[in-house]
């Protein structure tokens, strides 16, 4: 004890400490351990069965990957209902295609065409079955009109924005919005559809006309 005393006193170390730190910090670690896994962070204490399934996955992911070798730029929290603080953009609403059926009906019925703002989450553990889901802006005009009906209470969102507090994530200046949300998964079987979707749209992005 009197050993360590010294040391802290000495402060011999703490440059090297500092930079630990802030190697952690631009990683984005903020929990003991965290291990990353093919640029996946896998944060708390897990079982080698949780550990073993992200390797399969992943492995998986770079038999399928056109992309194969690139870093995924996950954050995973494995044990039980650990926070995971992955990084996105604000998203924004969009509009569905209008040229088919679809379009036909929902002119007839004078809709728009319009789904709110909204991320898309993918949650997954070993004995949990995977859940699927989205977190809805709150402040969206169409939020009480989704022309998908996929909005419901749990699903909306607390999007708080930060103007004067640092991001946790290094490559963010300037305001922010931070996200909590919390998931409950049922017991059973966990699958995960195969990944990752390896067709991709090719040249300009189409026009989708707004029956909004």
């Amino acid at each position: 004890m009197d050993q360590l005393s010294k040391c802290i006193d000495s402060r011999e170390t703490e440059s090297e400490v500092n930079q630990s730190i802030q190697l952690g910090q631009s990683l984005t670690v903020n929990q003991t351990p965290t291990l990353f896994i093919n640029g996946r962070s896998v944060g708390g204490a897990s079982s080698w069965n949780d550990l073993k399934f992200v390797i399969d996955y992943e492995i998986e992911y770079q038999k399928t990957a056109k992309n194969a070798g690139e870093d995924c730029g996950c954050d995973v929290r494995l044990p039980g209902f650990a926070p995971s603080q992955p990084g996105s953009v604000k998203p924004a609403g969009y509009p569905i295609p209008v040229d088919g059926p679809t379009g036909e009906l929902l002119r007839a019925q004078g809709r728009h065409n319009m789904r709110p703002a909204h991320l898309h989450f993918l949650a997954s553990k070993d004995g949990l079955k995977t859940l699927i889901s989205q977190i809805y802006v709150a402040d969206d005009k169409f939020i009480d009109s989704d022309v998908q009906f996929g909005v419901t209470r749990h699903l909306i969102g607390d999007y708080v924005l930060h103007e004067n507090e640092k991001a946790p994530a290094p490559d963010v200046k300037g305001p922010w919005y931070s996200l909590r949300h919390d998931f409950v998964m049922e017991p059973g079987a966990s699958k995960l559809p195969r990944a990752p979707i390896s067709g991709k749209a090719q040249g300009e992005r189409p026009k989708i006309p707004h029956l909004a």
